[in-house]
């Protein structure tokens, strides 16, 4: 007869093993790379989506082991006519798990000072997105700095 913490141990390991499968970082053709770097799935094909958007960008993976060597070096990487992009395996997986940009910005709301002529000024909190705060002055934005005249 089997003990049900036999079968409750097997189950939590078969989880585990069906988790690990999902996310095991293993090495593929990520194009320039400097080390053997190794991503996940999910990593994988961020990267992927991320190269084909900023397709003007030349982009290098660099392995974790790799990372520091990339960086006192990162000079003689420079490419003339592109943006160089050096993004190392740990950062792409952390991105990887994020929510996508649309859905963590609708989230975020930030506190604008609103200051129309002969009003008092109004303190607003509102939707983290430009349209909103297009809504708020009725056309474009503009940025200002307060400055000190001594």
């Amino acid at each position: 007869m089997i003990s049900s913490e036999i079968i409750e141990s097997t189950a939590q390991q078969a989880g585990a093993a069906k988790e690990t499968s999902n996310t095991q970082k293993k090495p593929g053709n990520y194009g320039k790379t400097i080390g053997k770097p190794e991503l996940s799935e999910k990593a994988a094909e961020y990267y992927k989506e991320l190269k084909k958007k900023f397709s003007n960008m030349d982009f290098i993976l660099v392995s974790s082991d790799m990372k520091e060597m990339a960086k006192s070096q990162a000079g003689s990487y420079a490419n003339p006519s592109k943006m160089v992009v050096l993004i190392d395996e740990e950062k792409l997986e952390r991105m990887a798990e994020l929510p996508p940009r649309e859905e963590r910005m609708s989230k975020q709301t930030i506190k604008v000072l609103v200051v129309e002529p002969m009003k008092p000024c109004e303190e607003r909190e509102v939707p983290h997105d430009y349209k909103s705060l297009q809504g708020i002055v009725g056309g474009k934005i503009e940025m200002a700095s307060p400055c000190i005249i001594e």
